[in-house]
């Protein structure tokens, strides 16, 4: 299982399965079960396009993502030509999928991406999953614009938390040249704003991830980087694992 699939899926895949994946042998074949897709940006969703190798995609995603996805990017239409389609509505609900139990937490101030505008519904969440087992929670919050009370008292609860660590500063792509356009205008809480924050919710394991290449977190000899750790948070590599 995985959260969003963006379009380097095949190297990821490949990299946690070297001798399988898509290329196990001549057969058509995805080693991905389930996709559950926290918003509809194209970053997150292009990679479904490369697990048509399954023959059967389950996408659990906010009823907003999926009309952004079937009206503007028709992306089920394309993909129902190669194989089976499943689509679950995120539930706020805890749910069983695949022997984890699974809960969205539904995002304040999210928004279509550009290319589906006039889409109606929910078009952000953060997902909770439980161990059945040990009832410990690991949460994953790629898009936040806003840690307000509400959704901190939400991740108190978790064991391990990747959060939205797309830009350090508001005007970070403005300052680098790269664009005009804000954190918050994009939908992204800066980390400078929320690392202390985070921090004060002594959570077990916490760290940043679906970091641009801007972030100056990248670098391991940053002051940014050194606040980050500071803090006690860490920023997610490729390749990390956790057992919670």
């Amino acid at each position: 299982m995985i959260v969003n699939a963006s379009p380097d899926i095949g190297a990821q895949v490949r990299h946690l399965e070297p001798d399988g994946g898509f290329t196990a042998d001549l057969r058509r074949f995805s080693p991905v079960e389930h996709v559950f897709l926290t918003n509809a940006d194209l970053d997150h969703v292009l990679g479904i396009f490369q697990l048509r190798e399954a023959g059967r995609i389950c996408i659990t995603a906010p009823d907003g993502v999926w009309s952004s996805l079937t009206e503007g990017l028709c992306l089920p239409q394309a993909l129902a030509s190669y194989g089976v389609i499943e689509h679950t509505v995120a539930s706020t609900d805890w749910t069983e999928i695949h022997g984890l139990q699974v809960k969205a937490v539904p995002l304040k101030n999210a928004a279509p991406p550009p290319y589906s505008p006039d889409a109606k519904g929910s078009h952000g969440v953060g997902y909770l999953f439980k161990d059945s087992d040990n009832g410990k929670i690991a949460g994953i919050f790629p898009d936040v614009s806003d840690l307000d009370d509400e959704l901190a008292e939400v991740l108190k609860g978790c064991e391990l938390v990747f959060f939205d660590g797309t830009l350090w500063s508001n005007d970070e792509l403005d300052r680098a040249g790269v664009g005009s356009k804000t954190a918050q205008a994009m939908g992204h809480l800066p980390v400078s704003e929320s690392v202390a924050v985070l921090a004060a919710l002594e959570l077990p394991k916490c760290g940043y991830l679906h970091i641009n290449n801007t972030n100056p977190i990248l670098r391991p000899d940053s002051p940014e980087r050194a606040e980050v750790e500071t803090f006690g948070l860490f920023v997610a590599e490729d390749g990390m694992s956790f057992s919670i």
